[in-house]
């Protein structure tokens, strides 16, 4: 810090530096967050057998030799209920709430980033023009 000259632009950096450490637990708050959501979610949908069902034998070869612990599906003797019955779905207030849960943060996680491009872009703007001068 002590190679910035300008008070103004080390002031910027370090303002820089305490936001953008913000921003990121708030990114990691925002990812476990979706990552509970989606964990409750697939405990009740198996979005892999579906995924499988669609890939060449060969892939689903290979899956069938993967532990059944590997993964985020269901293990067990869990049934898939593909085709998914939305209405069933929705009517648990679990997968409704964990559905609208990841539905928002996803949108947050899209805003976080954005906060931190738009920062990281004025700090650049803010450097360039004290190299210029």
């Amino acid at each position: 810090m002590d190679l910035i000259r300008d008070d103004s632009l080390r002031s910027a950096l370090i303002t820089y530096l305490d936001l953008n450490g913000e921003l990121v637990e708030k990114q990691r708050t925002e990812g476990a967050i979706a990552e509970a959501a989606g964990q409750r979610i697939a405990r009740r949908v198996d979005i892999s057998e579906w995924l499988f069902a669609t890939l060449p034998d060969s892939a689903r070869e290979a899956r069938s030799r993967l532990p059944d612990d590997v993964g985020i599906y269901p293990t067990g003797d869990w049934s898939p209920p593909i085709p998914l019955d939305a209405e069933a779905f929705y009517a648990d207030p679990t997968m409704y709430a964990s559905a609208w849960s990841l539905a928002l943060v996803v949108g947050q996680i899209e805003n976080t980033h954005r906060d931190m491009r738009e920062s990281a872009a004025a700090l650049r703007e803010r450097i360039e023009a004290e190299l210029d001068r």
